[in-house]
């Protein structure tokens, strides 16, 4: 397989799975106080679009490993930058969400773990979304002439 990553899906894909990971993990906790936790992830509500999200970068990075050519369409640097949109603008909506509720702690992070991680993968994907754009299309060697 020839095909070269760059620098953007690297960076895209660490975001992705931290992203994955924190969508799992408490992003609210509420009634340490009285004895009865609660806890929210990012499977509820506008989170959701975070998790999905990131399962699409996910899936456009290893779509080419798993064809016979090694290419695949869909690899290509506007694909990434709508799911990069739909990751930021879900994460966006549920930072306001938990704003409006009072129940936004980013710090410390023992109190909601996958909501750091989840912003963290985020900002990783919209970084790597924007370095992708940068790289350009790449132009195949130039071959000497004879």
């Amino acid at each position: 397989m020839s095909r070269r990553l760059g620098r953007g899906r690297p960076i895209i894909a660490v975001g992705g799975v931290l992203a994955l990971i924190g969508s799992f993990l408490p992003w609210v906790s509420a009634g340490e106080i009285t004895g009865q936790v609660v806890t929210g992830n990012g499977l509820s509500g506008t989170g959701i679009l975070v998790f999905v999200a990131a399962v699409g970068v996910l899936m456009l990075i290893l779509l080419p490993y798993a064809a016979a050519s090694g290419r695949s369409g869909l690899d290509q640097p506007p694909a990434y930058a709508i799911l990069g949109l739909i990751a930021v603008v879900g994460m966006v909506l549920s930072l306001a969400q938990l704003l409006t509720a009072d129940a936004l702690q980013l710090w410390p992070p023992d109190k909601a773990p996958g909501l750091v991680l989840a912003v963290a993968g985020t900002l990783l994907i919209a970084v790597g979304v924007a370095e992708l754009i940068g790289e350009g299309r790449s132009e195949p060697p130039l071959r000497p002439r004879r």
